[in-house]
């Protein structure tokens, strides 16, 4: 609530400073994956590139959006009267749950990152397979829960196939990386 948020601010520049981190983790990941995916397909490669970057803007509004709520908080701990039910309304608008919007942009990119990778072969056909299923998969959910046709644990259970491709993924890519490909060289280049 916003009064407990005005007793502790500590929390909400916290939350602010992961969002901005979390935004700018989005972008650096999305630029590593288009580089090792733009010789399959530039132009998908474009728009997976595309949407993780705007996964990352999205993530970075938020940061601004915890720091307005804080300065709401403390104004509305001031307030009274009608002056203090308008900053509760102004709280509750910036406390909606809006990151369906970020984690949709986050699962196209990765649908077409996976894809990407499950047609060069550059990781184990299954794993590839595993990220395009588990990122399809909430492709496809993550608007019903928008609508609210999914709430509860289901919202949260369909994330387990993408929490087990994503950390399988990156011990991959650590480990093994990706392999050298012979790659035609681009007139103009």
């Amino acid at each position: 609530t916003l009064a407990r948020l005005a007793a502790s601010p500590g929390a909400a520049r916290l939350n602010a400073l992961l969002a901005l981190v979390t935004g700018f983790e989005a972008i650096i990941l999305g630029a590593a994956l288009f580089a090792l995916t733009r010789d399959v397909d530039r132009d998908l490669a474009v728009i997976a590139f595309a949407c993780r970057l705007g996964e990352g803007v999205v993530n970075s509004i938020s940061a601004a959006g915890s720091l307005a709520l804080l300065g709401v908080a403390a104004a509305a701990a001031a307030a009274t009267g009608a002056s203090a039910e308008a900053h509760v309304a102004v709280g509750a608008y910036l406390l909606r749950d809006s990151i369906v919007v970020s984690a949709s942009l986050f699962a196209v990119g990765s649908a077409v990152f996976s894809w990407l990778f499950l047609r060069v072969r550059d990781v184990p056909r299954r794993l590839a397979q595993l990220g395009v299923a588990a990122s399809v998969l909430l492709v496809v959910v993550l608007p019903a829960q928008m609508l609210g046709l999914v709430r509860g644990m289901a919202a949260n259970l369909i994330w387990l196939p993408m929490l087990v491709f994503e950390v399988v993924f990156a011990g991959w890519l650590i480990v093994r990386g990706v392999g050298e490909r012979a790659v035609p060289v681009r007139e103009g280049a």
